[in-house]
């Protein structure tokens, strides 16, 4: 999974664009490998940042025993209107309190679910229902991702955080109906220099599927 993050130092108020390709393997015992290589970092202007806030280590690799993850895609409902408040438990408590925060909020949810798990089938066919229901979500049209692919775009009002205003893009293949990436457009924000919407985070599933064995 190819990977830009942002990371922050709130002290300083300053950010920085880290690269970063990572690879996932969870078993169905619930343990996991995570293996991560990282760029360098870089200013919103594509040129390496010479003073980042933070320095990530260019390779690292962390496991967890059977147990360390819930198997949540088995216990979600394939009801909509149960998997939305299913989606919410747990969520700050503002995500609840309006409906352009809500619908952020599901695709936040949709996205951590789609880079964590493999979706089964019947799941992501309930999520995009849940989806549909949300009056602030909003489909953006067809496009192509950072690997070419053709893919519909979903978008929720922007969100506000200690970090700036946002706005997170769903990407979902139109074939198979899984997510395929996410892009984070940043409108206003302290701890970077831009001026107008920037991308400043995204995610690109470049292969989910079951494997023998993990690592």
């Amino acid at each position: 999974i190819p990977h830009w993050p942002t990371p922050l130092d709130a002290e300083t108020r300053r950010a920085t664009i880290l690269p970063v390709f990572q690879e996932w393997w969870l078993s169905a015992d619930g343990s996991f490998v995570l293996e991560q290589r990282t760029g360098a970092e870089l200013r919103p202007d594509g040129t390496i940042d010479p003073n980042p806030p933070l320095r990530a280590p260019e390779f690292s690799r962390d496991s967890s025993p059977a147990g360390s993850m819930p198997d949540t895609v088995t216990q979600l409902s394939r009801d909509p209107t149960t998997l939305r408040a299913e989606l919410l438990t747990g969520m700050p408590p503002e995500c609840t309190t309006a409906a352009d925060i809500t619908a952020a909020c599901l695709l936040e949810q949709t996205a951590w679910l789609s880079t964590t798990y493999l979706i089964p089938g019947d799941l992501a066919a309930t999520l995009w229902e849940t989806l549909a229901t949300e009056p602030a979500i909003h489909t953006l049209g067809r496009t192509r991702d950072r690997a070419g692919r053709e893919v519909v775009a979903l978008a929720a009002p922007p969100r506000d955080s200690d970090y700036g205003t946002t706005v997170l893009v769903l990407l979902a293949d139109p074939t198979t109906g899984r997510m395929v990436g996410t892009e984070t457009i940043t409108l206003a924000t302290d701890y970077l220099e831009i001026e107008g919407p920037t991308v400043t985070a995204f995610t690109t599933i470049t292969d989910a599927r079951l494997l023998p064995t993990s690592g």
